[in-house]
């Protein structure tokens, strides 16, 4: 048995060795404001070059931006979560806490690419026509898929504390909407039958656009080793 123990203890710290190893100089950072919303999120940044970056980030979102044809709508009613990757690259005057003299990542000026996944689901949402002439509940169902391009600046302060402020524009490659429609007002029968909307119907739709963004992140760098 204590042999056994022996193993595994050894196999734990050369686990916990080499995690520590590959978090070396990651950044995990939120996103305050978008957390303000009720979409509580996690990114990290990993250097794999001294130019170079990996980036990722997981969202849950509570609440959620929401257009029925007529009116934006900000409200909790919705459910579902966003993960994205991406990769920077980084130029400009060297960062003085960092390890080596010539390294850029993770703080400097940089490029980012990044893709993305969004899904969500709105469980019943009141919309109308765009005339208010009828109502009906329906469940909504979200997908999108983006792609974004931005340019920013990433800074630290006390050797620990990270700002990431970016901007740029995202393009959505397919965002798809699917409608399932529960019940409807049903006091005015003709303009109902001139809409063509029953309960039980579903209906889809989907486009894609460009739009713009702005965003700014607060983080922790990670270093095990005192820098010089």
């Amino acid at each position: 048995m204590k042999r056994y123990f022996a193993i595994l203890s050894i196999a734990l710290l050369l686990s916990l060795s080499a995690s520590a190893q590959f978090f070396q100089n990651t950044v995990v950072k939120i996103r305050p404001f978008k957390a303000l919303v009720l979409n509580p999120n996690v990114g990290f940044e990993k250097p794999f070059h001294r130019n170079f970056s990996v980036t990722a980030e997981l969202t849950y979102k509570f609440a959620c931006m929401y257009n029925n044809g007529n009116e934006w709508s900000l409200f909790s009613g919705c459910n579902g979560g966003e993960i994205s990757v991406g990769a920077r690259g980084y130029w400009g005057k060297v960062n003085k806490h960092l390890v080596e003299f010539d390294q850029k990542a993770p703080f400097g000026w940089y490029g980012e690419v990044q893709v993305a996944y969004k899904g969500m689901n709105i469980d019943s949402y009141h919309a109308g026509s765009f005339a208010a002439t009828y109502s009906y509940v329906e469940d909504v169902a979200i997908n999108d898929i983006t792609s974004a391009y931005r340019i920013g600046y990433q800074f630290n302060a006390g050797n620990r504390i990270t700002f990431d402020l970016n901007i740029g524009f995202n393009f959505h490659w397919l965002t798809s909407w699917r409608h399932d429609v529960i019940s409807i007002d049903e006091t005015n029968t003709e303009i109902i039958d001139d809409a063509g909307i029953r309960p039980g119907d579903v209906y889809r739709e989907s486009d894609q656009r460009f739009g713009f963004v702005c965003q700014f992140a607060l983080g922790y760098y990670i270093r095990f080793k005192k820098q010089q």
